[in-house]
């Protein structure tokens, strides 16, 4: 007796989710760009920040993010680097210098 009504559940299911599918499809290849929309950060001002010395708990309150937002955009900076430990900012020099493994690789020489 129940059967009935479920069969009908699930082809109604089937069909929305055909829809969707079709709909987001769609909407892709109109050039739509889907998903949580991406927070606009200024990666510099973030590395001055940094290069002056401030730790990334006050960059991330200054900045108004949190701090592995803060952490993830000063990675964006070594990105030449594949796989990086530690990216430090040295003030006095200006210069951005990765750590992989016990190699460290200068990525910006803010002298230049």
């Amino acid at each position: 007796m129940f059967h009935l009504p479920a069969a009908f559940a699930q082809l109604e299911r089937k069909l929305i989710r055909e829809r969707v599918r079709a709909g987001l499809a769609n909407a892709r290849a109109k050039g739509k760009r889907l998903g949580r929309p991406r927070r606009v950060r200024d990666s510099e001002a973030l590395r001055m920040m940094r290069a002056r010395g401030m730790s990334l708990r006050a960059i991330a309150a200054a900045a108004g993010c949190s701090r592995s937002t803060v952490h993830e955009a000063l990675l964006e900076l070594a990105s030449s680097v594949r796989v990086a430990k530690r990216v430090d900012f040295h003030a006095t020099s200006g210069m951005v210098k990765a750590v992989i493994g016990h190699k460290e690789k200068v990525l910006k020489d803010a002298t230049r």
